[in-house]
């Protein structure tokens, strides 16, 4: 029976050594890379996130509504319900009879509601270039429009573009867009006592 060389048993055992210290380094580089990309995708979503702006709750301090939560009003500088407003629900024969944030609905002071923008519209009109129409709302003080690339929109403050406009504003013009992309846009209404519904989206590819 034949033994093995102890010299050549230790040169075998030597030579094993590498591929095994070559693999671990090979684990450990992946979930290096693993984790960095992990670490990469958790900073874009929380410094998307932290790029919107925090809305007053009620009884915080507002200039505009769209400074208050969404089912809130700014009412003198601070942010309310509705129907905290002075005159809310009280009887009426016309809107000179409410106060000023609420109008006179079938004989009660109320907050007129507002529909969705209608006839959404969106094409392109150059390179990066992409403009959105919409109908006028009866009611509105201005709009919202908001807009995503590669998603439709669901109207908060976690979409890519959110802009308000003034109430003579039917459209609006989006530029410096990632070429072959689509974007997407809706539009909601707002008035001094508060925001309507999204409106439907429109898209168009960017070549």
């Amino acid at each position: 029976m034949s033994t093995l060389n102890p010299a050549v048993s230790n040169l075998q055992r030597g030579n094993a050594s590498p591929k095994k210290s070559n693999a671990v380094w090979i684990i450990i580089i992946i979930i290096l890379v693993v984790l960095l990309i992990a670490g990469i995708i958790a900073a874009y979503f929380i410094g998307r996130g932290s790029s919107s702006a925090v809305k007053s709750i009620v009884g915080g301090k507002c200039t505009v509504n769209a400074d208050c939560e969404t089912t809130l009003l700014c009412a003198t500088g601070t942010c309310v319900l509705p129907t905290d407003l002075a005159g809310f629900g009280q009887d009426c024969g016309n809107n000179s009879d409410c106060q000023t944030l609420l109008s006179c609905i079938d004989d009660i002071c109320q907050c007129p509601s507002l529909s969705p923008p209608q006839g959404i519209n969106v094409s392109g009109v150059g390179l990066g270039s992409i403009k959105i129409y919409w109908t006028s709302v009866p009611g509105a003080n201005g709009y919202i429009v908001y807009a995503n690339v590669g998603s439709e929109p669901d109207g908060n403050s976690g979409d890519d573009q959110i802009f308000t406009l003034p109430i003579a504003a039917t459209t609006y013009t989006f530029v410096g867009l990632p070429s072959l992309s689509t974007l997407y846009a809706s539009v909601r209404a707002f008035n001094n006592c508060g925001e309507g519904n999204l409106s439907l989206s429109g898209n168009v590819f960017d070549p």
